[in-house]
């Protein structure tokens, strides 16, 4: 399972990796603090073909603020997951 968490505050990241890891700990998890690297993950994943099966996305990251932006992400995100 390849999981993508988009979170710009690192305290509460490092909280959200550590437990998909203890839950599921086959998970292949993709950290991301700020819209740049999460827009870096996706276009890798769709070049490779890999998509993520899950996405835990924070509503409002830096380099990227806006609804607007984080909708855009929403929808490449869908694009790329499996049905």
């Amino acid at each position: 399972m390849r999981v993508l968490i988009a979170e710009d505050d690192d305290a509460t990241l490092e909280l959200l990796v550590l437990r998909i890891q203890h839950y599921f700990p086959e998970a292949e998890i993709s950290p991301a603090g700020d819209g740049h690297k999460v827009q870096a993950l996706i276009s890798d994943a769709m070049s490779f073909g890999v998509a993520f099966d899950v996405a835990v996305l924070d509503i409002k990251l830096p380099y990227q603020g806006s609804i607007r932006e984080t909708t855009f992400l929403c929808t490449e995100l869908a694009r790329q997951m499996p049905q």
